[in-house]
């Protein structure tokens, strides 16, 4: 009996989470895979964040995004 292949796996995506104080909301964030940055929006307002990725940055998965004062 011969097993079929199953699908390819998954590529792995990148994520961060983030709490938007905007609305009290937490969303997941993902990596764009062109750019070294993650970039969501708030799933309630569509308040914008961008999280740069560079050397000398955290290993810190979840953060705040506060609104412009």
């Amino acid at each position: 009996m011969s097993e079929e292949p199953g699908p390819p796996p998954a590529t792995q995506r990148f994520w961060i989470g983030v709490l938007f104080e905007c609305c009290g909301v937490y969303a997941r964030i993902y990596r764009k895979l062109d750019v070294k940055c993650y970039s969501g929006r708030c799933p309630k307002c569509q308040r914008e964040v961008t999280v740069k990725v560079g050397a000398g940055g955290t290993a810190d998965r979840l953060f705040r995004a506060r609104p412009p004062r």
